[in-house]
Parts: C-alpha cells; sequence; structure tokens
C-alpha cells in the first residue's frame, strides 16, 4: 500500500498539487508523534473489574529506546531519499519540458528564417562576375578546298590562351545563366600534301618570245601555321551538380600565316612554239638542281576574318573559397572564311621568270591549289575561374 501510495505521490509531484502524498505524510507523522510518547511514558497496569489500579506502568529499557530511535531516524531517511529523487524527477522533466520548448523556438525562428531567405531571393536576383584564365589544345586543320584531286588536307595542332570574363544569373534551382565573351591567343598548324603536282601555263620573255611551261613535282608537303586572336561571344549554362554548357560564335582573325614547303624531284620545260624546241632544267628555263627544294614564306590568309561555331562541355570544381576549376572538351568549326581564290588566279607551286638567267620560285601549296578555306579543332580545356557574388534588387 505505501508503495503504490509512494508511486501516485511521484507522479502527482511532477504534475503539481499531490493530496494522497500529503495524507500519506500526516499519518506518518501521527505514528511517530504515537512511537515517540510510548517512549517518554510508562505502560500502566490494566486493573481488574471494578477495582483501581495502583501499580505504576513499566518503564521502557534503554535498549527499546535506542531501537525506536534508529526506526525513526531509518524512516526519516528513508522519507529524505524519497524526497530527493521526487525533486530530482521534477528537475527533470521540468528540463526535458524547457529542451522541448526551446527546440520548438528554435523550429520557429529557421522556419522564420527560411521565410525571409525565399522573400529576399523574389525580391532579389544573385549574380556572379567572373574572370577566367584557361589554356586549350589540340588537333586543328584549316580544310582547304583544293583543287588538285590528289592533294589532301591535314590535322595539325593548336594551342591557345584563353583570357575571359562571363556575367551569370542564378535560376530559381541555383543553374548559372550568362553570356561569355573575352580574348584567346594561339598557334594553330595545319597541312597539306601531295602525290604529284602539274602545272601549265605561258610566259613571255622580254624579245617578245612566247614559251608554255609544264612544271612538274613529287612528294609535296606543306605546313601552314598562324599566329591567330580570337574573340568568342558565346551562351554559358552552369548546372547546380557543376556541370559546364558553352556554345556560340568565335571570331578570329589570323595575324601571321607562315609556311614551309618541301617537293621532290623538280622538273621544267619549256616549249618554244616558234622554233618548235623544248627546253629542260636550262638556263633559260630556270635551273632547279638539287632533288628536295625548300620554300618558306607567308600566305595570303593573313588578317582574313573567320568566324566558327563553338562549343565547350566538362565539369568544375567549386572550392571553399568560391573560386573554381573547370575541366573539359572543346570543338570549333569554320562558318566563314575572307579567304577565297578564282581558280583562274591561282598560283603555280612552281614559277619561273624569264631571263638569262631565268628565276625560279618555289610557292606555297595553299596559294596553288586552295580555292577557299575553313577552320577546325578540338581538345581538351583547363580554366582556372575567379567568381564574385552579388546581389541586386528586382526592379
Amino acid at each position: 500500500m505505501i508503495t503504490c501510495l509512494l508511486a501516485v505521490s511521484i507522479w502527482a509531484m511532477a504534475d503539481g498539487e499531490d493530496p494522497l502524498y500529503k495524507a500519506y505524510l500526516d499519518s506518518l507523522n501521527r505514528v511517530n508523534k504515537t512511537q515517540t510518547e510510548q517512549a517518554t511514558s510508562v505502560t500502566p497496569a490494566i486493573p481488574a473489574e471494578g477495582t483501581v489500579s495502583t501499580t505504576p506502568a513499566t518503564p521502557l529499557t534503554q535498549e527499546q529506546q535506542d531501537s525506536i530511535a534508529e526506526v525513526k531516524r531509518a524512516e526519516r531517511a528513508a522519507m529524505q531519499a524519497r524526497m530527493d529523487s521526487i525533486n530530482e524527477l521534477r528537475k527533470a522533466r521540468m528540463a526535458a519540458a524547457q529542451a522541448y520548448s526551446d527546440s520548438l523556438e528554435a523550429a520557429e525562428r529557421n522556419k522564420q528564417r527560411r521565410s525571409s531567405v525565399a522573400n529576399d531571393t523574389n525580391d532579389s536576383i544573385r549574380q556572379i562576375d567572373r574572370f577566367t584564365i584557361g589554356v586549350r589544345g589540340g588537333a586543328a586543320s584549316m580544310l582547304q578546298k583544293l583543287v588538285n584531286e590528289d592533294a589532301k588536307s591535314q590535322f595539325g595542332f593548336d594551342v591557345l590562351l584563353d583570357l575571359q570574363y562571363a556575367h551569370y544569373w542564378l535560376s530559381k534551382k541555383e543553374h548559372k545563366v550568362g553570356l561569355l565573351t573575352g580574348l584567346s591567343f594561339g598557334l594553330a598548324q595545319g597541312g597539306l600534301k601531295a602525290p604529284n603536282s602539274v602545272n601549265q601555263y605561258t610566259v613571255t620573255d622580254p624579245d617578245g618570245m612566247k614559251a608554255d611551261y609544264t612544271v612538274t613535282a613529287d612528294n609535296i608537303k606543306e605546313r601552314d601555321r598562324q599566329l591567330q586572336v580570337e574573340v568568342p561571344l558565346m551562351f554559358s549554362l552552369i548546372t547546380k551538380k557543376g556541370f559546364f554548357f558553352n556554345l556560340g560564335p568565335r571570331f578570329f582573325l589570323p595575324v601571321y600565316t607562315p609556311y614551309k614547303a618541301t617537293l621532290e624531284n623538280p622538273y621544267i620545260d619549256a616549249y618554244f612554239e616558234q622554233t618548235d624546241v623544248h627546253v629542260t632544267n636550262e638556263v633559260i628555263t630556270g635551273v632547279m638542281e638539287d632533288k628536295v627544294v625548300t620554300g618558306k614564306g607567308t600566305t595570303d590568309n593573313k588578317l582574313k576574318l573567320n568566324i566558327t561555331l563553338g562549343t565547350e562541355l566538362g565539369y568544375e570544381w567549386e572550392f571553399k573559397n568560391k573560386q573554381s576549376l573547370g575541366l573539359g572538351v572543346y570543338a570549333n568549326y569554320g562558318l566563314y572564311s575572307m579567304f577565297k581564290q578564282d581558280a583562274q588566279d591561282l598560283k603555280s607551286l612552281i614559277t619561273v621568270t624569264p631571263a638569262i638567267p631565268s628565276t625560279v620560285t618555289t610557292n606555297s601549296a595553299t596559294e596553288a591549289w586552295t580555292e577557299k578555306q575553313g577552320f577546325v579543332d578540338v581538345g581538351i580545356k583547363l580554366a582556372y575561374h575567379f567568381n564574385w557574388w552579388k546581389t541586386k534588387a528586382r526592379k
């Protein structure tokens, strides 16, 4: 019974008013009071019926009194332990209630903060200014349209330094959408080769005598290079997960266009119709004694505007300082080139200027065989991005 009362009391103490516990304490106090009175009084004798007792009560011994005092001390200690346990339980429940209340308040504050951020986002636009330093390199070709059916355009390489600026707007899904431009400097190299070449043309010497020239050569190879400046204007997208995609035109200008050509077994035949005479590899027709001849110079492609359609795609890693490193691939395909030549204006691979002695010139195969020229390249790009975040109020 006492255990049940104690359990009910502990639960009631945690909730406030506890009548059962008070009743239990009152009962215990009455018992203690009665025991105390017995310990300090004498025990009266029971008189016979109809008589008055005159025998004095027997007092409790010291041992009995000590035993009763020990019981009371034990009861008081047990009662104190129960009180301490109840207090600890009350404190624990109060602490739990306070923690729960604090968590509710924190959740409400977070909700208000998210609502405030959402309102700020709706009322403002997050933007990014980006400056990029990058390098790219890969395979490249000039894509010449050749009149020599046996000649073929050859792939080479290109290497460029990119200095770019981009401005991005952050979408609601945290994708970055923007425009990209900049300036690029680099070197591109392509080439031509053909198993043989035959050119025919007529030349009039200073004395008015005409000569019909037939010029041949074998195993022609040419290396064309161009130092170029590019300006891109591209749409740019960077997804929330870091994948990027750029697409748009590139405008580039070759500023220096050197070439180097080699040919084997050159042969010059001059036919003088007036005298019906063929003269080959002589002073008057042009002397080419070497079995392998090398020619150097610059092509007419210099400062001819080119427009390509370019694309870039890859992935970028963002660092804690908000800067990022990108790695991807690129490709460009020529849409337009100002370099064009009419078929009748093409030069001979070997040109002879009549004189005594004659002057022999080895020309570029690009100028001898190319009617139109384009450009294509594909490769890998590595770039480091400096990002500046800012927020502007929505108008």
